[in-house]
């Protein structure tokens, strides 16, 4: 099976606020992964941080958004081959 890729454009005016949303929890320093008792300078940008918090939000939903289908699925199925009377 193939890989697909949906290309996503957040239009210019919409960035600062995705970079606000997004990019709540950034911080500027992190524990020096060498010297655990000291902070370095966070290698990722804040507007990396945002895309990937954006990505990893959205996988979340794709995942729940399949869940609740397959769910669905199987309740739809049960509900034609389980038949209780009284």
């Amino acid at each position: 099976m193939a890989d697909v890729t949906i290309p996503f454009t957040i239009p210019d005016a919409l960035v600062p606020e995705m970079l606000d949303v997004f990019g709540e929890g950034y911080r500027e320093t992190v524990t020096d992964p060498e010297n655990p008792e000291e902070t370095i300078a966070n290698p990722q940008s804040q507007a990396d941080y945002a895309k990937a918090r954006f990505k990893e939000v959205g996988c979340k939903a794709w995942k729940n958004e399949v869940v609740r289908y397959r769910a669905k699925q199987a309740s739809d199925a049960l509900d034609k081959t389980f038949d209780i009377t009284a």
